[in-house]
């Protein structure tokens, strides 16, 4: 039965993504596309859940419960085809962090560690701030879609004696989902040059318009090799309860996890993410389906819209042509996590100067929001927000620029 799906005013619930508005650019009266988070009431089923754990009214240690593990794996099974074995998962508190760990597990200082760029900007953080040397590879555009130069890509890959590959699959900022063809001619070349591979596939179940997430672990002979790091998160909106899981096949690799994991004292996370992850995965699915439609039906942009002049190059990769940027600013209703890609505009410093007009004040880690050397000039949307409405006001260096958007395979 669908249950409806709740816009929520976050403001003034110590929320970062509106109550840091002031604190990141100096102002509040911005509207918060900076944090992939959504604004959007959790499952119910979640609600209940966690109060039938508070109602207990105490908060000790806690063991996670085997039904939380399996919760996950009947979902990877279901949704995905991805047989995981429940030896093989571990916890982190976030992608994020197990990022980091990882490449301090299972590599070393000055070790190159490869990236596709434009890529969601921690991976170049955990890379540099790891003391590793960042090696990125350019994804190539080519008729109005994101492709891998796979030449290049093995090319980087040998000549920079790449130790470690961090993947972002489905791809952010860029919306692609990966075909299987693709993700095994990468996994190909990383498993004849001894690369690791970091699967960040997070935004595995915000997939649209018939394209499939492939978990790059079955893309092929891979589990030696592929680490998964994924989460409830993104899906069903549960980034604060820090909760993520780490799926290692090989049993070398989960000694070694193991081992560093018993060093930091971090092996488990709070009763709340375990709570909330499981009964999202066991009772979110016809929620999930309906914030998918709501996401869906408004990624498209009108042409015509504020009778903005049109764009130059304005196209989606997998068909269907816009005409102009005014569409802009209809761009993503409440709730999703979602982006498009948009390039050649200027000067590109983030969303709150394109609908109104507003400038930030220096932030230390403003420099770090760009993707990469490819990011440079491109805005990443996120469609975690409330609707922008008709009198949302586009700078008018965008509108003159012109700007090239990519309709996504998937939603980042």
């Amino acid at each position: 039965m669908d249950e409806p799906i709740l816009y929520v005013d976050r403001k003034g619930t110590h929320c970062e993504k509106w109550d840091g508005l002031r604190e990141r650019f100096g102002r509040e009266d911005l509207l918060a596309l900076w944090v992939a988070d959504m604004d959007f009431r959790v499952p119910q089923c979640v609600l209940e859940a966690e109060k039938e754990y508070l109602d207990t009214g105490v908060f000790g240690y806690y063991h996670p419960s085997e039904g939380y593990y399996q919760a996950f794996m009947d979902w990877e099974q279901e949704r995905h085809g991805y047989s995981v074995q429940r030896e093989w998962l571990r916890f982190s508190p976030g992608v994020v962090p197990a990022i980091n760990w990882l490449i301090q597990i299972f590599t070393k200082p000055q070790d190159r560690v490869m990236v596709l760029t434009p890529v969601y900007y921690p991976f170049l953080h955990a890379v540099r701030d790891n003391d590793r040397t960042l090696v990125a590879c350019q994804l190539v555009h080519q008729d109005g879609q994101y492709t891998v130069d796979l030449a290049a890509f093995e090319t980087a890959i040998a000549e920079n004696q790449v130790r470690m590959f961090i993947m972002s699959s489905p791809h952010n900022p860029v919306s692609r989902v990966w075909r299987r063809e693709e993700l095994s001619a990468m996994l190909d070349i990383c498993k004849k040059h001894g690369v690791l591979v970091l699967s960040d596939e997070i935004h595995q179940d915000l997939t649209f318009d018939g394209h499939k997430h492939i978990p790059s672990a079955t893309a092929g002979d891979y589990s030696h090799m592929v680490i998964t790091l994924t989460a409830a998160s993104k899906t069903f909106n549960l980034a604060g309860c820090q909760n993520a899981f780490v799926v290692l096949p090989d049993a070398k690799l989960r000694k070694e996890y193991d081992a560093f994991t018993k060093r930091i004292h971090i092996r488990e996370g709070n009763p709340f993410g375990y709570i909330a992850v499981e009964a999202a995965y066991r009772g979110g699915k016809a929620w999930l389906q309906q914030v998918q439609e709501i996401i869906w039906g408004q990624l498209w942009i009108p042409a015509g819209a504020a009778g903005n002049p049109p764009a130059k190059g304005l196209r989606y990769p997998l068909g269907g042509d816009l005409s102009d940027v005014g569409g802009l600013r209809r761009l993503f209703a409440a709730g999703g996590d979602g982006t498009l890609l948009c390039g050649n505009l200027r000067p590109c410093r983030g969303l709150w100067r394109l609908v109104r007009g507003g400038r930030p004040k220096p932030h230390p880690d403003q420099p770090g929001h760009q993707p990469g050397k490819r990011g440079k000039g491109h805005v990443r949307y996120p469609t975690g927000a409330e609707s922008l409405g008709a009198d949302i006001k586009v700078y008018k260096p965008y509108q003159e620029a012109g700007c090239f958007c990519s309709r996504p395979s998937a939603i980042i």
